[in-house]
This record gives structure tokens, sequence and C-alpha cells, in this order.
């Protein structure tokens, strides 16, 4: 038997012997796993966000998306520099000055952009 600390919903630490704020849970539980009334789970496991890609896997990433032409558009109003940026390079990173203007323009969240880059990635 062990002893666990939980903190909203998620075990944050063990420990072989009870003290304040710790409760008993079975020797198989680790931190990082959830608590749900007696029930421990796994914490999910988040998927890899790349840090850049290529850009035809982006590309297909965008018409999957139905972004591709709205993409393209905010490329053209952005200048001559973001359009050259847009049809030379190779590889285009997540933190780009492009991607993160891109981002605000196109009022994609965060998430909407790791999913962009991920399935990019698994292309």
């Amino acid at each position: 038997m062990a002893f666990v600390k939980i903190e909203n919903g998620v075990v944050v630490q063990k420990q072989p012997y009870n003290q304040e704020g710790f409760i008993e849970a079975p020797d198989s539980v680790i931190c990082g796993m959830s608590k749900d009334g007696d029930e421990y789970s796994p914490a999910p496991v988040l998927p890899h966000v790349p840090d850049s890609v290529d850009m035809a896997s982006a590309r297909i990433a965008l018409i999957r998306a139905g972004l591709l032409d709205a993409v393209e558009a905010a490329v053209q109003a952005a200048g001559p520099e973001a359009v050259a940026q847009w049809e030379y390079r190779g590889v285009i990173r997540r933190e780009a000055a492009l991607v993160q203007q891109l981002k605000v323009v196109l009022n994609l969240t965060e998430q909407q952009l790791d999913e962009l880059f991920t399935t990019a990635a698994s292309l």
C-alpha cells in the first residue's frame, strides 16, 4: 500500500508512509494519474507537436482542414516577404513569425495550430 497526495483530481506525490494531506492508494498508482471517486486512471498521453513540418505536408494538412485558400489569401495580403517565405521555404516552423501572424489573422487557437502541425507531421 502507498499514500498519495491529490491536487485537482491528479496524483501529485506518492510515498510509502502516511502524512497529513495524503490518502491510501494501491501500490500501482503513480504520479500523474487522475482520481475519480475510488478509481485511478492513467494521465492522457498528449501527442507530440512538431517544431516544424515540410511545406508540402503543411499544405495538405491545410487542404484537409479546409483552410488552404484562406491561408494563401492571408499570405498574399501580408506582402511580398510573406509570399516569398510561403512559396520558397522547404520547411515551416511552428514558432515562425509568419505562422504566428496567420494564426491571428485566421483566428486559430493554439490547439488548432497544434493539430495542423501534428496532422502535417503524420503525412
